[in-house]
């Protein structure tokens, strides 16, 4: 059990070391470059985290591909899109909106890596499970993972909720009071 949590506190933290060296490396860049290009970073990131909620809708909607390929979309595009925003604000944010949507942004990216390893894990113990049979060690394992996954879900999805409706004010805010 020591094992499987220190592996969790290792992925956690490698995952926020990226995007926080994501965010120092833009924030030594954003002296040179022109607004208009870390408004474009800013979409640009923004339409990856827009696009890795398809594997919700693929989930919920479609049924076409499979869906092992968009979840790793989903993960791929999250995590690129958040490092892009990061670069966007340098890790300098000038109103609260911005701090919330980028506090929240790190809050999700690090839900989402513990949810991987809660995804992997129970994927694993169900390896298990098919190797041993249906005894009662194996059932309460599983049992346990499946709870941990159940748990994340109630707090990722509503946090992404509400990062949605914070990005939204974001970027109405700036297009109202930045002059787009």
């Amino acid at each position: 059990m020591v094992r499987i949590i220190l592996r969790a506190v290792l992925i956690v933290a490698a995952g926020a070391s990226v995007l926080l060296l994501a965010g120092v490396w833009g924030q030594n860049q954003l002296s040179a470059v022109p607004n208009s290009q870390l408004l474009l970073a800013g979409a640009t990131g923004t339409l990856l985290i827009l696009l890795s909620l398809s594997y919700s809708l693929r989930k919920r909607f479609w049924k076409w591909g499979s869906i092992k390929k968009w979840l790793r979309f989903h993960e791929l595009a999250a995590v690129w899109g958040t490092a892009i925003i990061l670069w966007h604000t340098g890790l300098r944010v000038h109103n609260l909106t911005g701090w919330a949507a980028v506090l929240l942004l790190l809050a999700l990216c690090t839900s989402g890596i513990v949810g991987r390893y809660l995804h992997m894990e129970l994927g694993r113990e169900l390896g298990r499970r098919k190797q041993l049979g249906e005894d009662s060690s194996s059932l309460s394992q599983l049992q346990w993972w499946r709870n941990r996954f159940q748990v994340w879900r109630k707090l990722h999805l509503p946090m992404t909720r509400l990062f949605l409706w914070i990005l939204l004010v974001h970027v109405l805010g700036t297009a109202f009071y930045g002059g787009w």
